[in-house]
């Protein structure tokens, strides 16, 4: 628990009393503040009043149950972003797909294995940290930017005025150039200390961006839980890729790593009957990459693309095919190996087009999701030396194409 420098607040909800004195000796064994509710008009009220970093809610309580607790709290501002972990001894598909609908980061079934429980918290308190750590660098940002600003209003202005004392004062040309070199080296000292900030805020959201794809991945198929074997695998190996976390960049086949990502995506489209069409050449040469990010690129590519073809759909006739095409070659050179992504979705405006890289922003509804699945992919893609390529029209499709030096 090193990358924590104090103890995390954990509120555990549950009305059985030995499963909160079982839940207490753990936690605060591994040095975390813990507070107890023994039902759900209770916890409501205390997250209200001293929110905690992680809430462990039992399901099966007499007043209101786990589920309804966590749905208040997710539709409140100031609550919504608290990480919730189901507790319940029901063990089913449909009870786990009711806790994730809730709202739920997370579900551990009763009786605990000690070494699992604790796994949960660490890596869901880690990421909420890391969440918070981003927001707070978007705010130093944005306050960096301002003041940024206001140097350039103070240099734009005094250059005027030393522009107007030149006409009178020709022999002081001297002193007036040097203190206008003098200001503008500052000015880029400032200017690289701003873009040092948002080198830095890329990072962080590359970071953030690992822990978000489970969170993500379920929100995006809630809307569909016939599938649910499929949506299990899909969670289930997201948590590994978590566990793995991001590595120092090395000469890779991107053909591995890209045919396991479709392992875990096919089941998914065809229950959306989208036709998911990959044309992946083998033997080509090896990247500059890390597998793990190059699995999270392509999962937020494709589903980025069967977001844009089941949104054009809702506003199509029944003849419209669903299409989206994978596919990964070299350049005629053999100098580049470019990894493509292609969907005859709703297509991106070209304000769109002009601002989908940018961090925060959406082309979706508000909530549908962070604003960062591009920005993140631009950021692997870069850190890889390579560079993104983006085509769209509106109402026909878009295009994005990933080049990595070979």
């Amino acid at each position: 628990r090193g990358t924590m420098s104090k103890a995390r607040n954990i509120l555990i909800v549950d009305d059985h009393l030995d499963n909160l004195r079982l839940l207490i000796a753990m936690l605060k064994n591994e040095n975390f503040k813990v507070r107890q509710a023994g039902n759900g008009i209770d916890a409501l009220q205390d997250v209200l009043e001293f929110p905690p970093d992680l809430i462990l809610l039992d399901i099966l309580m007499p007043d209101i149950n786990g589920y309804e607790v966590c749905q208040t709290l997710k539709a409140d501002p100031a609550t919504a972003e608290i990480p919730v972990i189901f507790l319940s001894a029901l063990g089913d598909v449909k009870e786990k797909l009711a806790a994730f609908k809730a709202g739920g980061v997370d579900y551990v079934k009763k009786p605990f294995r000690k070494a699992e429980l604790l796994a949960r918290v660490e890596t869901h308190i880690k990421l909420k940290l890391m969440q918070d750590q981003l927001s707070q660098q978007n705010i130093l940002l944005t306050e960096e930017i301002k003041e940024r600003r206001r140097l350039e209003d103070q240099l734009r202005k005094l250059n005027n005025e030393l522009e107007l004392k030149v006409a009178y004062r020709t022999k002081e040309v001297v002193r007036i150039n040097e203190a206008m070199m003098a200001e503008a080296e500052e000015r880029g000292k400032v200017e690289a200390a701003i873009i040092e900030q948002e080198i830095q805020l890329v990072r962080a959201g590359s970071l953030v961006a690992i822990g978000e794809m489970t969170s993500g991945i379920t929100q995006a198929l809630r809307q569909n839980i016939n599938n649910s074997d499929e949506i299990l695998k899909l969670i289930n190996h997201t948590e590994e890729l978590i566990s793995q976390g991001v590595t120092v960049p090395q000469w890779i086949d991107l053909l591995p790593p890209v045919c396991n990502s479709l392992i875990f995506v096919k089941g998914i489209f065809h229950t959306d009957k989208i036709e998911l069409i990959d044309t992946l050449n083998a033997n080509l040469p090896k990247v500059k990459a890390d597998p793990v990010r190059i699995e999270l690129l392509i999962f937020i590519l494709l589903s980025n693309a069967r977001d844009a073809v089941n949104a054009r759909a809702q506003s199509e006739a029944d003849a419209y095919q669903k299409q989206v095409y994978l596919n990964l070659y070299a350049d005629m050179e053999n100098t580049e190996v470019i990894l493509q992504v292609q969907d005859n979705g709703i297509g991106m405006t070209a304000e769109e087009q002009e601002n989908c890289l940018k961090a925060f922003y959406s082309t979706k509804k508000s909530g549908m999701d962070t604003g960062l699945g591009l920005n993140t992919v631009n950021g692997f893609v870069q850190e890889f030396d390579g560079y993104l390529k983006i085509k769209s029209n509106q109402g026909e499709g878009t295009t994005i194409q990933a080049n990595f030096a070979g």
